[in-house]
C-alpha cells in the first residue's frame, strides 16, 4: 500500500482530493455537478478577495476602468468558487479572468520603465503560469497552488497600478 493511499484512507469524509487516488487527471464530479465542496473552496474564495487590494489602489489612483474591471473579476471569481460547479459561473470565471490577465500583462508591458521590469515580468509570468498549471485538478495540493496563484496575480496587479502611477 503506497504512502499516498494511506494518506487518503485516513480522511473521514470525501473531499475533492479523492480525485487523485488514481493519480489521473480525471475529475470526480459530486452530485449536481459539484467539483469542490465549500469546506475546501472557501479558502479560494478568501484568496479571490485579495483582488480587491489592487482594485482599491487603482480606485485611489483614479484608474476607474481598471478598478471596475478588478471589481468584476473579484465578484465573478467569488461567485464561482463559493459553489464550484460545472455551470455558466465557471465559464464566466474562466473568460473574465483570462481577459483580465491579458489586459494586466498588456498594461504591465506598456508601462515598463527599465530593463529590470522585463525580468520582473518574466519571473511573475513564469511563476503564475507554473502555479496555474499545478492548480488544474492534476495535483494533490491544487488548492494551495491556486491560492498562491491568486496571491501572485494580486501582487502583479498592485505592481502594475503602481508602475502606471509613477510614469
Amino acid at each position: 500500500m503506497s504512502q499516498l493511499h494511506k494518506y487518503f484512507k485516513s480522511w473521514k469524509y470525501i473531499t475533492s482530493r479523492d480525485i487523485y487516488k488514481d493519480m489521473h487527471s480525471e475529475k470526480k464530479v459530486y452530485c449536481d455537478n459539484l467539483l469542490v465542496p465549500f469546506e475546501e473552496s472557501k479558502y479560494i474564495v478568501f484568496s479571490s478577495c485579495l483582488f480587491l487590494i489592487p482594485t482599491v489602489y487603482a480606485f485611489v489612483k483614479e484608474y476607474y476602468i481598471i478598478a471596475s474591471s478588478g471589481t468584476i473579476v473579484t465578484i465573478v471569481s467569488i461567485n464561482y468558487w463559493r459553489e464550484c460547479k460545472l455551470s455558466v459561473h465557471r465559464d464566466c470565471d474562466l473568460v473574465v479572468s483570462k481577459m483580465m490577465c491579458g489586459v494586466g500583462c498588456w498594461l504591465f508591458l506598456t508601462n515598463i520603465q527599465n530593463n529590470y521590469d522585463y525580468l520582473v515580468f518574466i519571473i511573475l509570468f513564469v511563476t503564475a503560469n507554473q502555479l496555474y498549471n499545478n492548480a488544474l485538478f492534476k495535483n494533490i495540493h491544487w488548492i494551495k497552488y491556486h491560492i498562491l496563484f491568486h496571491c501572485i496575480l494580486s501582487f502583479s496587479a498592485l505592481l502594475t497600478v503602481y508602475k502606471m502611477s509613477n510614469i
